[in-house]
């Protein structure tokens, strides 16, 4: 027996065992870095807060990165004193409220920023467990803003901007970089806007902003502050993003991919089947659900703004289950009604769309089974209805609606077009007055306060135009019935507009251009033709578009009639006017794709010394 125990090999190896790599690649001739280190997420956020720390001590030593006023008000930041406190007020998911519109944000504590930061009330936001730490400094290329500044313009973003569209719910700086470099970028991007200490820093940021952002969104997987990034800048877009070069229909397209990919449309802030194994998710429910709610109300405005097909529709109950089957407008306020509205646009832009792919026009029927299903739905959300903006809301989903009356059968009688071109003109009418009265120094009663159409999305100004254009329209055509002293009311119109401008060069400033010169010369102009849109399939800005085409087309009219008389010459000629300088520079100056891509009317042959490119000048 202990013979052939013998004959067992020991399982002890009589060889020691290391570290060592096999012969192969002991050979190999590769060189090898020793010093090389494997990156991970740790070692990346340790070298991030080496980077922060630089940037901290630069900021505090070199003198000339100080905020103080300087000649070329460079980084004039607000004057130093100890930060305000901005933690977050604690609340469960989607919380239960007395009904509010808009909430507002804790009122600042510093009293030496109170000029500047005016006192608010309250908000609800994302809960945190984390201590409330200094705001650091933060740099994006050669612009670094301190934390003085990042809180001015957090602050102003947060009490002006985000009630409109309350998609954010973190707003502690440091957080939000932590969270999203881009995110942090936008809010400082859109709330320098109107509030800019630097006059360079906005310019700086349109040009190397959108840069980054087109980097962040071709790298799929997107979390969920990247995608808020995505929708604040198509909320608020940069103001010289013309109609056919506004990247907002494709951001809005990139944020609906990621938040399908995420599971948002679950109302869920992490889902179990829609789990990533390349994001950390860290999302709540109550953040799923203002995102994924502020997509669906996004991709239907700029749908209906750009004339395209209705999106997908998404509009779920998803956020809706999470809060407990209760109503929107009740655990989102004003949010939720805007959310309500646009999915009814959503469901009549589909209805109207399949109508005029068979017939190229509306008919009255179908306008009054619109009208009736509209009636429907203001009825269900009559209770929710009790300020100014929320009814400025379903008065823009009204306007919308009743639009598509100017697409009619080419049969339908001029008694019937008039009439409903005059429904239109009034509903018109009272979303100027209601944007007047929400633009004034008390603001809804104080809920939106002064200057509202400074912070108001995009939509909310596309809204404004659409509603001027068919004023304009029906007063130049004749349609408007009962009107006494129509230069009153032009007068009132064009003053809203006014109020729009944010920005020389935007939209806004082009629309008043265009209409100050329309209104002038209209007794040149002559009376319109009916407000019959040509652009039927353009559905929500049918009118808009519509309206621009037969005014450019007039005014062409009248400027090349007018230069044929002044080259005949002789003692009959008419002399150069005004008025036609007036025409003339529109005709040169304006870019009209500003607010109109339609092109089929302007000179698409170019000629060599434009490169090939369309002239906006037709020959005369």
């Amino acid at each position: 027996m202990s013979g052939k125990a013998s004959l067992v090999p020991d399982p002890t190896p009589t060889r020691i065992r290391r570290n060592t790599a096999c012969t192969s690649c002991r050979d190999s001739k590769c060189v090898v870095d020793r010093s090389h280190k494997r990156t991970t997420r740790r070692s990346k956020l340790e070298e991030l807060e080496k980077e922060m720390l630089t940037i901290k001590n630069a900021v505090q030593n070199a003198p000339g990165l100080t905020p103080s006023p300087t000649p070329h008000g460079r980084l004039t930041g607000p004057a130093s004193g100890p930060s305000p406190d901005l933690s977050p007020t604690t609340y469960s998911s989607l919380p239960e409220r007395p009904r509010a519109s808009l909430p507002a944000l804790p009122s600042p504590q510093n009293p030496e920023r109170g000029a500047r930061l005016a006192p608010a009330t309250e908000v609800y936001l994302t809960p945190t467990s984390e201590p409330h730490q200094p705001t650091q400094p933060w740099a994006l290329g050669s612009k670094v803003l301190p934390g003085d500044e990042v809180e001015y313009y957090f602050d102003h973003y947060f009490k002006h901007f985000h009630p409109y569209f309350p998609t954010v719910r973190i707003r502690e700086p440091n957080r939000v970089y932590a969270a999203s470099p881009i995110l942090f970028w936008t809010i400082i991007t859109v709330a320098c806007r109107a509030y800019a200490c630097d006059a360079e820093l906005f310019s700086f940021l349109a040009q190397n902003l959108p840069r980054e952002v087109w980097a962040v969104a071709m790298t799929p997987p997107l979390d969920l502050p990247a995608i808020n990034a995505l929708l604040v800048l198509s909320a608020w877009p940069f103001p010289s993003a013309n109609n056919s070069s506004d990247p907002s229909s494709s951001y809005v397209a990139i944020a609906m991919n990621a938040s399908l990919m995420l599971g948002l449309h679950t109302g869920r802030g992490a889902h179990r089947e829609f789990s990533n194994v390349y994001l950390h998710r860290t999302a709540t429910d109550e953040e799923a659900c203002y995102t994924w709610t502020g997509y669906n109300i996004l991709a239907q405005r700029i749908a209906s703004i750009n004339g395209y097909p209705p999106p997908a529709g998404f509009f779920n109950e998803a956020a809706s289950r999470v809060s407990g089957g209760q109503p929107l407008p009740e655990t989102m306020g004003y949010f939720g009604l805007l959310y309500e509205a646009q999915k009814f646009c959503n469901r009549l832009s589909r209805s109207v769309l399949a109508v005029v792919e068979d017939a190229e026009s509306v008919p009255d029927a179908v306008l009054r089974l619109l009208e009736d299903d509209f009636s429907r739905v203001r009825a269900t959300l009559a209770r929710h209805e009790t300020t100014e903006l929320e009814r400025f809301t379903l008065l823009a989903a009204q306007l919308e609606m009743q639009t598509y009356a100017l697409a009619p059968v080419a049969a339908t009688p001029v008694a019937t077009l008039r009439g409903n071109v005059n429904r239109l003109y009034g509903t018109a009418q009272q979303v100027v007055e209601a944007a007047v009265r929400l633009d004034g120094e008390d603001g809804d009663g104080g809920r939106t306060g002064p200057r509202f159409l400074v912070h108001a999305p995009y939509n909310i100004h596309r809204t404004v135009f659409d509603a001027v254009a068919v004023v304009f329209d029906a007063l130049m055509s004749g349609f408007a019935d009962g009107v006494e002293d129509p230069d009153a009311e032009v007068r009132a119109v064009l003053a809203v507009v006014k109020r729009c401008v944010v920005r020389e060069g935007d939209l806004a400033s082009w629309v008043l251009r265009l209409l100050e010169t329309c209104w002038g010369v209209r007794h040149r102009l002559g009376v319109l033709e009916a407000p019959v849109t040509e652009c039927p399939r353009r559905v929500g800005a049918l009118g808009a578009f519509g309206c621009v085409k037969r005014w450019r087309r007039r005014l062409d009219a009248l400027r090349t009639e007018r230069y044929a008389q002044i080259c005949q010459g002789g003692d009959d000629a008419p002399t150069v006017t005004a008025e036609d300088v007036a025409v003339g520079d529109l005709m040169q100056d304006v870019d009209w794709a500003m607010l109109m891509d339609v092109m089929d009317d302007f000179d698409w042959e170019g000629s060599a010394k434009a490169g090939g490119e369309p002239s906006l000048l037709m020959p005369g």
